[in-house]
């Protein structure tokens, strides 16, 4: 049986660690930057102007205005 929940698996008390300090830095740092929120992973993206296309591996694509 193959797992990927790293709960169940063996680790070091510095891999705990940085998994934590990594979960900490995301949390403080998510907002910086004005990021977009998209719903599914970006297969293409192209810029024209203030403008942001993107295609989405959802089959959408969305029109962004950057300002």
């Amino acid at each position: 049986m193959q797992t990927t929940d790293v709960d169940n698996l063996f680790q070091a008390e510095a891999d705990i660690k940085g998994a934590q300090a990594r979960q900490e830095k995301a949390e403080r740092t998510k907002d910086i930057g004005g990021p977009i929120d998209l719903k599914s992973k970006i297969i293409s993206l192209v810029v024209r102007g203030q403008d942001v296309w993107t295609a989405e591996s959802s089959k959408v694509v969305r029109r962004i205005d950057l300002n």
